[in-house]
């Protein structure tokens, strides 16, 4: 990776960043992020800042890295599929020192803006020197509705914002992992990210420490595309797949959440089920049901 003043902000505080994609049987030139990672790396005139790119393939069989990339890049293959946690950690070390201070997380089905790069750039310029901001996220969207960031209300209920100010949040706010930036400082000061949550609440997971630690989050201008994988109407979650996230769900309010929001969590969990039966889901409402049954018998 070349070096240089251009990478550094007006008080010469380095601003460059480490991304890394999480590839799951999904080719690199089938990828939305990677392609749209390309395209607003290009369209950025003066980025102020370098990239490098870590391609973290999860998929059983490896792959070769056809896209032309106009930025370092490293491919990995992960047979065993650590997941997301073990995607990020990797990058989290490729990288020792200060000379990438940010983590760019990314999944491989976003679509990132053409201004992506710009507005990132601006925005860590803007707070490099405010050790107080942990993480710089966008606006997440799916199938045009606000998903993230959102505001964490009483009970750990998760509401999110739209239209939201940019800047930096003085409430608590969580946020999807695609497209969040994040100190590696921060990360390393809490140990990396917890193989606890492999996959799903990864993200919740990281910005409840980031709250629990007083640190903030800035919210930027741009708004990312995502497709989300639970909750997609046109692609029902399976059976299997729901289960793992419940467990993730539970394992996330008694980690990181205090006993009243256990509470209320197990009592959403009765409120779910019961729309899932009414909407027809009886196969989705029976493992909820059943899922909250075993939270009760081993409390």
């Amino acid at each position: 990776m070349k070096t240089g003043n251009r990478n550094t902000d007006s008080k010469g505080q380095r601003m460059n960043i480490i991304a890394v994609v999480v590839l799951y049987q999904c080719r690199t030139d089938q990828s939305p992020t990677i392609a749209s990672l390309v395209r607003s790396w290009e369209h950025c005139q003066d980025k102020g800042l370098e990239l490098k790119l870590v391609i973290y393939d999860n998929s059983p069989e490896p792959q070769r890295v056809t896209v032309p990339l106009p930025f370092d890049h490293q491919y990995v293959h992960d047979a065993a599929n650590g997941g997301l946690a073990a995607a990020y950690n990797f990058a989290l070390g490729s990288d020792p020192g200060d000379h990438c201070p940010w983590l760019l997380l990314l999944d491989h089905d976003s679509n990132l803006p053409a201004d992506f790069i710009s507005v990132a750039a601006r925005s860590l310029s803007a707070i490099n020197l405010d050790p107080v901001v942990a993480a710089v996220v966008p606006m997440v969207t799916n199938v045009g509705a606000p998903i993230s960031p959102a505001l964490v209300k009483k009970g750990g209920r998760i509401r999110p914002i739209w239209n939201p100010a940019q800047g930096v949040c003085r409430q608590e706010v969580t946020a999807i992992n695609s497209g969040t930036l994040v100190r590696k400082s921060f990360v390393s000061e809490i140990g990396g990210f917890n193989k606890q949550f492999s996959l799903d609440y990864l993200d919740h997971w990281l910005f409840a420490e980031i709250n629990r630690r007083g640190r903030k989050v800035y919210i930027t201008d741009t708004i990312i595309s995502h497709d989300l994988s639970i909750g997609n109407t046109a692609r029902p979650v399976s059976p299997e797949r729901y289960q793992a996230v419940l467990r993730a769900e539970t394992l996330f309010y008694r980690v990181s959440k205090n006993r009243g929001d256990f509470i209320y969590h197990m009592f959403n969990l009765a409120v779910r089920a019961g729309r899932q039966c009414l909407r027809g889901n009886r196969k989705l409402s029976g493992l909820t049901l059943k899922h909250l049954f075993n939270i009760a018998a081993n409390r």
